[in-house]
């Protein structure tokens, strides 16, 4: 939202320079291409104004458009029974309809994902130069959106070339050198440019890949724990009984690709994947295909029964979305979101629209830059000081941090909204407490101002 909303005032003659100003310093650091968030700019330019029903929908058709690959791959890979059934828990899953709906990159890359690894599968099919172009060109732009995704799309097209045998051509095949070059380059490029040249990669690299975090058991028990809010057990495990029933050595050899890629994207990203729920999305699709996969198996052996128990199984599947439904329903509840946002623009005039504050939110200040048209700098928050120490990296004390921040930025306000931040940052209270005048204090937020300093005035 931040990041569109930049690119959008950029474009507008109608916004003041002081606007734009505050829009590009409110943007978060950039990371991948910006795709989605130019795509959201133009259709606000095309539509007239900053309607952020646009950005969601976009994200929904990506979701709706993932649901149609994922369908086709699962009924020629499968069977049509397994299509139905992967197309429902894609969809259904409440953490799907909470994501499909969010206004980030990940929609996008697994639409990509899917569309790529159902290209695969159809060069592997019937070979041809044309196919081959097709999953190149679809992988390279699903790692422009989100690098990762190359993981699960090289692991399908790894495992397909090692289930036909030939192991020589998995290194030294030529529609094996000419898809990983065609994959790679062009976000190796972007990533070079953008490190090198622009630099705002500089400060994004560090600190996703630890492999001393194999050997703590907090970051295996994160990483599962992440997987079961996200997916659930039962269909995490059910899913991966379906590799042990599935009969096909291509159909297993598809799957196994998917699963070791995820598994490989875990043990290269340790921090993240232990931390950050997102960071499953794309094992929703793979859970999906095998989940496909072993209720196809179950059905084909119900199937001499007469229909009774095949009948008693899909009543189940019906039941188990109308179940999801209802959650999802609960999951969506935006009771008192817009109190919360009246809260934001409060802050926002309180402390002048300011672009030089410091914040301390819960969610990083997104929604408080957003809605407040405020910029600043984020100070770490419970979350980052759990994440500090799992890592294991020196963090400065409150009062430190804060002087040093103090002597290179000269912020004007420190902003806390959500008092619950401040817990275990008993020093930082303490000293803004003690040195500083309140703007502001109510049970939601507190504001100090950092130009006043009361040893100063005293």
């Amino acid at each position: 939202m931040l990041i569109a909303r930049s690119f959008y005032y950029a474009s507008l003659d109608t916004v003041s320079e002081e606007d734009k100003n505050r829009a590009i310093a409110a943007r978060p650091p950039l990371l991948e291409p910006s795709i989605i968030e130019y795509g959201a700019s133009f259709l606000y330019r095309i539509f007239g104004g900053e309607n952020l029903i646009i950005p969601r929908m976009m994200s929904i058709v990506f979701w709706l458009a993932s649901a149609v690959f994922l369908y086709l791959l699962a009924r020629e890979l499968i069977s049509p029974d397994a299509a139905v059934i992967s197309v429902s828990f894609f969809l259904f899953l409440p953490y799907s309809v909470w994501a499909s709906r969010s206004f980030q990159p990940d929609p996008l890359m697994i639409m990509l994902l899917l569309a790529a690894a159902y290209s695969i599968y159809k060069y592997y099919m019937r070979p041809s130069t044309r196919m081959l172009a097709i999953a190149c060109a679809l992988s390279a732009i699903a790692a422009l959106v989100k690098p990762v995704s190359l993981f699960p799309i090289f692991g399908v097209f790894i495992a397909l070339r090692v289930s036909m045998g030939n192991i020589r051509k998995i290194i030294f095949g030529r529609d094996m050198i000419i898809f990983s070059a065609a994959s790679i380059i062009p976000i190796l490029l972007y990533s070079v440019y953008a490190y090198f040249f622009a630099g705002f990669l500089k400060d994004q690299v560090g600190g996703r890949f630890l492999p001393e975090l194999y050997l703590e058991p907090s970051y295996w028990l994160g990483w599962f724990h992440l997987a079961s809010s996200v997916i659930g057990k039962w269909p995490i495990i059910i899913s991966l009984a379906g590799l042990l029933l599935v009969r096909s050595g291509m159909v297993r050899a598809f799957l196994l690709g998917l699963w070791i890629g995820y598994i490989l994207y875990g043990l290269v990203f340790t921090v993240h994947i232990s931390t950050h729920d997102y960071y499953q999305l794309m094992l929703i699709p793979i859970v999906a295909l095998s989940l496909g996969a072993a209720a196809t198996v179950m059905l084909e052996r119900l199937a001499s029964n007469r229909g009774i128990l095949r009948l008693g199984v899909w009543i189940l599947f019906v039941f188990s979305i109308l179940l999801s439904l209802r959650a999802s329903a609960l999951l969506l509840d935006d009771t008192g979101f817009e109190a919360r946002i009246e809260l934001d623009k409060e802050i926002g005039e309180l402390v002048n629209h300011s672009v030089n504050t410091i914040f301390l939110d819960s969610t990083y200040g997104n929604r408080l830059r957003y809605y407040g048209k405020f910029a600043g700098k984020n100070w770490p928050t419970r979350h980052d000081l759990a994440s500090s120490e799992m890592t294991g990296k020196p963090r400065k004390k409150g009062r430190e941090l804060l002087e040093q921040i103090i002597e290179e930025k000269s912020p004007e306000y420190f902003i806390i909204s959500g008092i619950e931040q401040l817990e275990g940052q008993e020093d930082l209270k303490d000293a803004l407490d003690n040195e500083y005048t309140k703007v502001a204090e109510t049970p939601d937020y507190i504001i100090y101002d950092l130009r006043k300093n009361k040893e100063n005035m005293d």
